[in-house]
């Protein structure tokens, strides 16, 4: 079963209406940041210069 964590964002109640009107997925935002992140790491971490210093 997943584990979550609760993330609190402050929205100014003007910005809180925008929110609602366009029904901006906020957790569909954050999953993708979450997910470029992710693929950032993986490229930094099998980089060529990785790979030159640890053989397989």
């Amino acid at each position: 079963m997943a584990e979550y964590t609760t993330i609190s964002i402050k929205i100014p109640k003007e910005k809180k209406k925008l929110l609602e009107k366009y029904r901006i997925n906020i957790e569909g935002v954050i999953q993708k940041a979450l997910d470029q992140e992710i693929q950032t790491r993986k490229k930094k971490f099998f980089s060529k210069k990785w790979k030159e210093q640890v053989r397989f």
